[in-house]
């Protein structure tokens, strides 16, 4: 047992979740600044299910394969990286395995991983973003029942050309938004949950950070605005911004023309599947439905029939070539098979959920 453990612990750390290229490296950025807040690169910890559900004996005798080979979130994004970036975080693989050796529990593991990060940057909360945070919220929650989940969301009609443009086909870049996003939605009643859309951050910085401070319990700090040059966040070809530089609004709408009719098809298609919405008790498996609780607007376009074949035909491709994917890494990551995340719904009212 580490000496002074609980007075070295951190007990409301901070996690950020939601669909990727939502803004949360923004965010992040702009919360790093914080006088009192250290948040690194993307972690790709908490996204995982067996930091959560494996005793802590299992996850240190796996936990050498989790470094080298990965493991699978289970969720839509299947991102196999873990403990990305370690160096960043002040260790090596062999350290960060001893270390693990001397911890009595993943929290403890946890609390000792961070404390490191936060000494060097003289901090004393810590937060981690990674977007598929949002499938283990709740779990997180029980790790860190003080901790505080921060929920960035943004309108699909801007997220979707952005998954475009860095090679994902519209199935899985409508599936990701749709799945990380309803995923996160689950916990929107919970004291420690704080939404906060991409939209008011970009047009209104002040107003939206200081209502993120409160929620915080911590001072607004104007530093948190001004421009700088962090090297700790990982900047993607497909944005417009520099996540460092100064918050600007016009990548609003700004790529929407990518999207095409097929686009609008898979949109009104598309759905969590029912063994994934029972297991997580979801009260939201569209991207209507999730656009109707957000507020952002969805276009109904109509096709002849010769064009509703072909985009049938297209997205069955996509669904059968998907499952395959998931297949394999289910074998060689999982080593077992579990239910798949998506669906589609061919008849009936599109208008259900």
């Amino acid at each position: 047992m580490v000496k002074n453990y609980n007075q070295m612990r951190c007990k409301n750390p901070i996690i950020i979740g939601g669909s990727g290229s939502s803004g949360s490296t923004l965010l992040a950025t702009i919360l790093n600044r914080h006088s009192d807040i250290a948040i690194g690169p993307e972690l790709s910890l908490f996204n995982k299910p067996v930091i959560y559900n494996e005793s802590y004996g299992r996850f240190i005798r796996n936990l050498n394969r989790y470094i080298k080979k990965g493991v699978s979130t289970q969720g839509w994004f299947s991102y196999l990286n873990t403990f990305s970036e370690l160096e960043k975080f002040g260790w090596d693989d062999e350290e960060l395995i001893e270390m693990a050796l001397s911890c009595d529990n993943i929290i403890e593991f946890i609390d000792l991983f961070f404390k490191i990060f936060l000494d060097k940057n003289k901090k004393k909360i810590w937060g981690e973003k990674t977007p598929s945070n949002s499938y283990y919220f709740d779990s997180f929650l029980n790790l860190y029942p003080k901790a505080r989940i921060i929920h960035i969301v943004r309108d699909m009609k801007d997220v979707i050309p952005s998954f475009k443009k860095r090679g994902m086909n519209s199935y899985d870049a409508s599936m990701l938004w749709l799945y990380n996003t309803s995923m996160a939605l689950r916990l929107n009643q919970r004291v420690n949950y704080h939404e906060l859309s991409y939209e008011d951050l970009v047009l209104n910085p002040e107003i939206t950070l200081r209502s993120l401070c409160k929620f915080l319990k911590i001072s607004y700090n104007k530093e948190m605005l001004r421009t700088s040059n962090e090297d700790n966040m990982s900047k993607i070809k497909s944005w417009g911004n520099n996540p460092s530089g100064q918050v600007r609004s016009d990548s609003i709408g700004k790529n929407r023309k990518i999207l095409g009719p097929y686009d609008y098809f898979i949109f009104e298609r598309i759905r969590i599947s029912n063994a994934h919405k029972n297991k997580f008790k979801l009260k939201l498996s569209s991207i209507r439905s999730v656009n109707d609780l957000l507020g952002y607007e969805q276009e109904i376009v109509k096709y002849s029939i010769f064009s509703k074949l072909f985009y049938w035909l297209k997205l069955l491709i996509s669904v059968v070539k998907d499952r395959i994917i998931r297949i394999v890494i289910m074998i060689w990551i999982d080593n077992k098979i579990h239910s798949f995340p998506g669906s589609i719904k061919m008849l009936g009212d599109l208008n259900e959920d």
